[in-house]
């Protein structure tokens, strides 16, 4: 049985969309950082779990598959592979000189 909104269209489940709402309204961290991305990327993610999970399991990140999808709404949304960039540069400097 699918999950239907009050308006009788499907849609997230309540808190999660309670959530998207409030990550629509703030645009930024505690800290003040950033996040106009949260709202799709919750989004997209609740959508995929809604999918995955049913089918694979909590251990839905050990499916490759599903892997690449959270990568890439992470780097779409979530600025990921620009963090990931920042991280790496630094500590691959660290690595070279020891």
């Amino acid at each position: 049985m699918s999950r239907r909104s009050p308006n009788g269209h499907g849609g997230p489940p309540p808190l999660l969309a309670w959530l998207i709402d409030a990550a629509k309204r703030s645009g930024k961290d505690a800290e003040g950082a950033d996040t106009t991305g949260a709202p799709d990327a919750l989004r997209e993610l609740g959508l995929l779990a809604s999918r995955a999970v049913p089918i694979h399991g909590v251990f839905v990140p050990n499916n490759p598959d599903i892997c690449t999808e959270i990568k890439r709404v992470s780097n779409a949304y979530l600025g990921l592979d620009q963090a990931r960039r920042e991280f790496q540069t630094p500590f691959a400097d660290v690595c070279s000189a020891c």
